[in-house]
């Protein structure tokens, strides 16, 4: 009897053991060392090694990058036109897209016997070749292709007149150009709607997604095969947390799919490393002159006379941070580790119980064992220990949230605009309130807070990104810069005083030290900033955020970051 229960303590242990490993498998990730990749390399560098890799000839592949955050810009032969295949559907779709934009056309216009929506998702994401001709017939008002390639130059960021004349030659474009069409379709998603939303439904794994399954990604591909020639490409944006904007033509490339694929990620990872680079680099920045400022405050005097600057400005105290929650959202759990260890274990708990059977049936007599308890036990114990190893392999179970995290995005948006606070607050996951409710006191604060809300306005990027109870969502939101029509306000006041205070008597402008009389300061602001406001899109700036949704209390709720704070608040820092 001893001896079997030391062989169940033996199995129970070997369970326990195989089912560890697990979590650290899963942390491991995909094993890449980035260091070794990037560190101290240029995008030059890293290009150079990856076509080694593969022992690409140079002069077969054309490279284009650009990320949408930084500016950083990158080619591998950036004016070579190469042949395009089907990606010059792209600029075709966004000629007809901002038609649609400026009121010249709907998507339910019909061409033939489709509408515009049917066509476009038919090229971009079937990529139709007998319907994209048709498009560009119409687009030319069938005046040939020459005329289309003239039409569409502009969104290659080429004059039709002044282009290389092998432009017209055939169906060819650069990475240059194919960068500066993306840029402009990322930029302008009013301009060009739809167009990036229907790229991200075509081909989901090939191409730039075959195996790079991290990041959602917007693309168009090219393909075509002639007597002596196979044309392979691809360009589009991959929503990194920096995003970016990759192309890539190819011609009589070995292994081109792995090439392809492999660029994709290689960008993706090249991108995300120098965001944490840079992002490390911004947080020792500002922890220094955090640092500076603490030492420069311990001087009384300079913090009395920053105090007051700060005072003297009526835009420095229009909003106020409100109260953070505590409550941060846990932290996401890797789980792709889930099945090896489980069934090895379960095969060890078979074996074992069979070998107590056996040990059973042989001493069931010598110890006065009773079978039918003892193999009802042994299988209850058996039971437990592969619920326990497949409950350590598992992990923690997750509710599936319900709902889109897009319509929480466009209901805190559009409560914002419409000036419905308490909805817009309802939104949020770890605040209370933005503050935007408590309009500011005087006829300035409240010029300006009117303003600020009527700036508003937002375009999302592409789909929402989810995993498990938390997501991800880009957008761009336009807003009116207050700092930078500050000085402008500035300007302007000196004449609305000047004016006033000629028209007015000397009593109702200065008090007794000859300084103005704060009531008559304040009708001055007011009448400058309302000036200035008068033209307030020239203030206008855009910013592009990427929203976190953690989903809790039944609904997704937006978890708002410093760059949205400070977006809403107008570039004030908050």
């Amino acid at each position: 009897m001893k001896r079997i229960q030391k062989l169940l303590c033996v199995l129970a242990v070997l369970c326990l053991l195989l089912a560890l490993p697990v979590p650290a498998l899963a942390a491991d990730g995909s094993g890449t060392d980035l260091d070794a990749l990037y560190k101290d390399k240029s995008w030059d560098e890293v290009i150079d090694e990856f076509l080694a890799r593969y022992n690409t000839n140079p002069n077969n592949i054309t490279l284009g990058y650009y990320n949408t955050v930084t500016g950083e810009e990158h080619y591998l032969n950036a004016d070579q036109y190469m042949v395009t295949g089907s990606m010059y559907k792209v600029p075709l779709n966004m000629a007809f897209a901002e038609k649609v934009a400026n009121g010249e056309m709907e998507w339910d216009t019909k061409i033939g016997t489709l509408t515009l929506a049917q066509i476009r998702d038919e090229t971009i994401i079937y990529s139709n070749n007998d319907l994209a001709r048709t498009l560009w017939t119409k687009l030319s008002n069938n005046g040939g292709y020459h005329l289309y390639r003239e039409i569409i130059a502009p969104l290659m960021g080429e004059d039709a007149e002044t282009v290389d004349q092998k432009y017209y030659e055939n169906n060819f474009f650069t990475p240059r150009q194919m960068i500066y069409c993306l840029k402009l379709l990322y930029d302008n998603p009013d301009r060009f709607p739809t167009i990036v939303e229907t790229m991200q439904k075509a081909e989901p794994s090939k191409y730039f997604k075959l195996r790079e399954r991290r990041f959602d990604i917007a693309h168009k591909y090219g393909y075509l095969v002639t007597d002596y020639h196979l044309y392979i490409n691809d360009c589009g944006i991959a929503f990194t947390d920096d995003p970016i904007l990759l192309v890539i033509f190819t011609d009589n490339v070995d292994k081109v799919y792995s090439v392809i694929t492999e660029y994709c990620t290689l960008m993706c990872d090249y991108a995300q490393y120098h965001t944490a680079e840079r992002l490390a680099a911004e947080k020792a920045e500002a922890e220094a002159e955090a640092a500076l400022a603490e030492a420069q405050a311990a001087a009384e005097a300079e913090a009395q006379a920053a105090a007051e600057a700060r005072a003297s400005s009526p835009l420095s105290s229009l909003f106020t941070r409100p109260e953070q929650d505590d409550t941060q959202p846990e932290p996401e759990q890797d789980r792709s580790a889930f099945g090896f260890a489980p069934f090895l274990a379960a095969i060890v708990i078979v074996v074992g119980y069979v070998v107590f059977l056996a040990l059973l049936l042989r001493w069931r007599r010598r110890y006065g064992l009773r079978p039918a308890w003892a193999v009802l036990s042994a299988l209850l114990c058996a039971a437990a220990l592969l619920l326990c190893t497949l409950a350590v392999s598992a992990g923690t179970l997750v509710a599936r949230p319900k709902g889109d995290p897009q319509d929480a995005v466009r209901e805190f948006f559009d409560a914002v605009q419409a000036g419905d606070y308490e909805a817009a607050n309802a939104c949020l996951g770890n605040y209370a309130t933005l503050g935007l409710e408590n309009e500011p006191g005087g006829e300035a604060g409240r010029l300006l807070h009117e303003a600020l809300r009527q700036s508003y306005s937002y375009s999302l990027i592409g789909q929402s990104t989810v995993n498990e109870l938390s997501a991800r969502q880009q957008l761009q939101l336009r807003y009116l810069d207050v700092a930078s029509l500050e000085s402008d306000t500035r300007d302007e006041l000196e004449n609305v005083i000047a004016s006033l205070a000629r028209s007015r008597d000397p009593k109702e402008v200065y008090d007794a030290d000859n300084n103005y009389l704060p009531a008559f300061a304040m009708e001055a602001y007011a009448q400058a900033l309302s000036g200035v406001l008068s033209h307030a899109s020239d203030y206008y700036a855009t910013a592009g955020i990427q929203l976190t949704l953690d989903y809790s209390g039944g609904r997704w709720r937006i978890l708002p970051d410093e760059s949205l704070l400070k977006a809403l608040a107008g570039g004030l820092s908050y």
